[in-house]
Order: structure tokens, then C-alpha cells, then sequence
């Protein structure tokens, strides 16, 4: 029927303005507050406006995959509330014209939502996370981490340095570390240099001309030893400067393949080179990279008839659905995590069970639309 097939045209360019307005707005949203949760590591690395544009960079294809679906159900939803208002859906339902011009065009798009988001998470999020560990690493390594004449706590270490020139070396560098057990490290060097070994996820300090202090922290050892050097190699973990989520082994940052290993490797009892030693952090992440592409489908299967239920609602009706649509979506799945992460139930239940049962309960609204009833 020539009528369903506009229908169908104009509801599909309708949710793609719709769409796009509410994911730009979605974007902005969640990296401005991914950028003011890590406000604290940028400041302390002074990162530079070029290192800034390579950690938004990073982030983009974190948020991406989580603004899609939102995104999508808010077009869907404001599309279809714009058509009950106006009288639309109620003119389809009298010509006995059926659901397929609304479901078609909106679950053609829920599916291409779905396959970049899979993509996304899959095969890009894990590497832009390890990206923008590198990039505020690389700021670090500038010595905005340092800054000359003030005292700084780096993890349980407090350093000093007196000048720093503008190739980044430093001059008059006092180390007082805490880390070891039962004494006290102080370090003294004329000069340093601080760069970053990506290979071992590590801050490390070039030092030359000067001396180490070993201060026992027990009563009845009163003397201390000193050992004099010209070039001393000092490093620490970038996690203990930044935080534990910079660590390059967090399961997040890990392709499929790696956290297959992690796994192997936990169950053998060989924890060496993993800062996450539970084996179900790694399994609640590997279902999460396939569950969570599922989002853009299930949230508008669910939407589409809820939405087709608008005409006696008042404007703000789809804002509020779609945040209780996303909402419920997202918190079954934090919460099935919790449950695992207890140990109550397994991973996979966890995961897939808050997802199918999501999943069934969306078919079965749009087969009562389908067939004309009312939710």
C-alpha cells in the first residue's frame, strides 16, 4: 500500500532528527561527565590542550556505545508521541492500517544500532580505553605530574623536585617512599628524567648523582645505610599515581582473547602480570561485550508499543518512558552483576537472564500492539 509505505519514510526520517538531536545531546552528556570524573587525574598530570584531544579522542567510542541506544530510544519514543498528539497513530488505527510502517522502520534501525554497537564493544572500546591510559600517561611523563617547588604524594611517595627546564629535566629531586615494609626510602639526585614504559604500565624516573637512605622503621636499628650512585632507574606503577583503573590489566582494558587467558591463568592459581585476580570480573565482562549490543533492539521492541500509547499522555510522557525504559534496562543488569559478584548466581544468569527477560517481555507488548490492544 503506497499510504503505509510514505508512513514508513516519514516515521524513519523522523526518528533519525529525533535520534540525532537526542544523541548529540546524549554525547555531550556523558563525556562531560566522564571528563569530570578523571578531572582529578587530568589536573594532576597538567595535560596539555593536544593530550586533552587525544583523551577525548579515547573516550569517544567508550560513551558512543552507550548514547546509541539511549539516543535511538528517545527518537523512537519523541516520534511517536509527536504522531499520537497530532492524531496520526489513532487515523492509522481506524484505516485498519497495522503496526509494520511504525515496527519496520524502527527495528531496521534498532538492528544497525545494534551491529555498531557490537562492533564498538567488541573490537574498539578495550583499545580506546588503553589509549587514553597512554595519552594522560604521556602527559604525566611531561612532568605535569610534577610540579617544581611543592611537595607531591604520588601513592605512598613524596617527591620533590626544585627545577624542571623545558626539555623536561628535572634538577634537585627528593624522594621520600613509604611503599616498603618496615623502612624508609629516601632518594637524593642532582638531576632526573621521567618518562613511560608503556610496556610495563609504569612512571619511571632517570636519576643521576646522588644517593639512597635506608631508615629502618624498627626500634632497635638506629643506623642507617646509605648507598651513593650516578644514575639510579626508579619506577612506580601508574595505578598507584592515578588510581587503580589505570591499570592496563583491568578486564575493561583486555581484547576477548586476553581475558580468555586471564581466565586460564586464574584458574591455574597464576596471578602474576593481573590486577584483578576474581574470576568473575572477567567472565560478568566477557558477557557484558555480547549482551549490552542488544540494547538499541530491546529498548525500542519495548518502546514501540508503549510509545503507540501516547495520545492521552501529556508532552513530557516520552521523556519520562524512555528514562524508565533505559532505566529499568540497565539497572536489572547492575543488578544482576551485584547478585554475581555475591556469588548468589552465576555470570551467565546474571547477564542473560535480566537481557532475555527483557527481551520477552518487549515481544510480548508488541504482539498485543500488533493485535490492537491497548497496554
Amino acid at each position: 500500500m503506497r499510504f503505509a509505505r510514505t508512513l514508513a519514510l516519514q516515521f524513519t526520517r523522523e526518528i533519525l532528527l529525533y535520534s540525532s538531536i537526542s544523541f548529540g545531546a546524549v554525547l555531550i552528556v556523558f563525556l562531560s561527565q566522564n571528563l569530570l570524573k578523571r578531572l582529578d587525574q587530568l589536573t594532576m598530570v597538567g595535560t596539555s590542550l593536544a593530550d586533552f584531544s587525544a583523551i577525548l579522542t579515547a573516550l569517544l567510542p567508550m560513551v558512543v556505545s552507550y548514547a546509541f541506544p539511549i539516543a535511538l530510544v528517545l527518537g523512537t519514543l519523541l516520534a511517536l508521541q509527536r504522531m499520537s498528539g497530532d492524531g496520526e497513530i489513532l487515523a492509522m488505527q481506524s484505516h485498519g492500517i497495522g503496526l509494520a510502517p511504525i515496527a519496520i522502520p524502527a527495528l531496521t534501525l534498532a538492528a544497525a544500532a545494534t551491529l555498531v554497537t557490537g562492533w564498538l564493544i567488541l573490537s574498539v572500546e578495550h583499545r580506546a580505553r588503553s589509549e587514553m591510559i597512554q595519552s594522560i600517561a604521556r602527559s604525566a611523563t611531561k612532568g605535569g605530574i610534577i610540579q617544581p617547588g611543592a611537595f607531591k604524594w604520588i601513592g605512598p611517595r613524596l617527591i620533590f623536585v626544585d627545577a624542571r627546564d623545558r626539555q623536561g629535566l628535572l634538577s634537585g629531586v627528593v624522594i621520600f617512599d613509604f611503599s616498603l615494609r618496615d623502612q624508609t626510602l629516601s632518594i637524593f639526585a642532582e638531576q632526573g628524567a621521567l618518562r613511560f614504559n608503556s610496556d610495563q604500565n609504569e612512571l619511571q624516573l632517570t636519576l643521576s648523582e646522588g644517593d639512597v637512605t635506608f631508615q629502618s622503621d624498627e626500634a632497635e636499628i638506629t643506623e642507617d645505610r646509605r648507598i651513593e650512585f650516578e644514575t639510579l632507574e626508579y619506577a612506580f606503577d601508574l595505578s598507584s599515581a592515578l588510581g587503580r583503573e589505570f591499570s592496563p590489566t583491568r578486564p575493561r582494558q583486555m581484547s576477548l582473547g586476553e581475558i580468555r587467558s586471564a581466565r586460564k591463568k586464574i584458574a591455574a592459581g597464576d596471578f602474576q602480570g593481573l590486577d584483578e585476580h576474581d574470576p568473575i570480573e572477567y567472565e560478568l565482562e566477557a558477557q557484558r561485550r555480547f549482551a549490552i549490543p542488544l540494547a538499541p533492539l530491546l529498548l525500542v521492541m519495548a518502546g514501540i508499543p508503549l510509545g503507540m500509547d501516547l495520545r492521552t499522555r501529556g508532552r513530557a510522557w516520552g521523556l519520562l518512558l524512555s528514562g524508565l525504559l533505559i532505566g529499568s534496562y540497565y539497572v536489572a543488569l547492575i543488578l544482576g552483576q551485584w547478585l554475581a559478584k555475591a556469588l548468589w548466581i552465576g555470570s551467565g544468569v546474571a547477564t542473560w537472564l535480566p537481557t532475555l527477560g527483557f527481551g520477552a517481555g518487549a515481544l510480548i507488548l508488541l504482539a498485543r500492539s500488533a493485535r490492537g490492544k491497548m497496554i
